[in-house]
């Protein structure tokens, strides 16, 4: 990952991002289909990041 801001890092290979809304609240920015989306927010739950 590759550090773009304070708050917001992004895989220049596949452009998965992840931004932290607040710190509360992290968004999710995956690059692709919506099977790859569920995979990254289910590793992110499965970390406890995201519910």
């Amino acid at each position: 990952m590759e550090r773009l801001d304070e708050q917001k890092w992004e895989c220049p290979e596949c452009g998965t991002g992840v931004m932290a809304v607040d710190e509360n609240e992290i968004e999710v920015m995956v690059a692709g289909d919506e099977e790859r989306q569920g995979m990254v927010s289910r590793f992110l739950s499965w970390l406890g990041i995201v519910e």
